[in-house]
């Protein structure tokens, strides 16, 4: 999808650049927007989110949320940046998700790993990927995939990504309740 350079003004975000979709430019632009910076942990300054606001017709906006509004109506879900950059307003970037999925990518973004593998543990000493789901019932669900049945760690954890992809709802980060025929 085509994505248009916004320019900030302001004291604190003059000269930022913005990335928005082309397809919302005119209704972007009939609004003021600053730059807005959040510490994720109190008293750590190397850990600063930034964000777009403005007011539109007399609210307050994140400028993440007004772009999903518009493109997908209002939710009472959060906006997830999927790259982690608050300045990353493109549609590929922005998805809803609940609380939960919002706090879960986040965390696997600070550690260095791939959305794909939330839900995914490997165990060193068992030599396998275990996902963990839920059943249509409620009841907890584990599927293992051992090096002994790939033959290498990477292909098992190809196996269990894919197992977890077909499980996990990528709107929300939550899992589907599904029922998987038994190995």
């Amino acid at each position: 999808m085509a994505t248009t350079i916004l320019q900030l003004s302001g004291k604190v975000g003059a000269g930022r650049q913005v990335i928005i979709p082309t397809k919302w430019e005119s209704e972007i632009l009939k609004w003021s927007w600053t730059l807005k910076r959040c510490k994720i942990k109190p008293g750590v300054r190397s850990q600063l989110k930034e964000y777009v606001q403005g007011d539109v017709n007399g609210q307050h906006y994140l400028l993440h949320r007004y772009i999903m509004e518009l493109e997908h109506g209002a939710s009472e879900m959060q906006v997830d940046h999927r790259d982690n950059d608050g300045l990353d307003n493109s549609l590929e970037n922005l998805r809803y998700v609940t609380r939960r999925g919002n706090g879960q990518g986040a965390k696997m973004k600070r550690f260095g790993r791939e959305e794909e593998d939330i839900g995914l543990t490997w165990n060193e000493s068992q030599q396998n990927w275990r996902v963990k789901w839920r059943d249509s019932e409620g009841k907890q669900k584990t599927r293992y995939f051992t090096v002994y049945q790939y033959e290498t760690k990477e292909r098992a954890k190809e196996e269990a990504r894919l197992l977890n992809t077909q499980i996990r709802d990528p709107m929300t980060g939550s899992y589907k309740i599904i029922q998987l025929p038994v190995i």
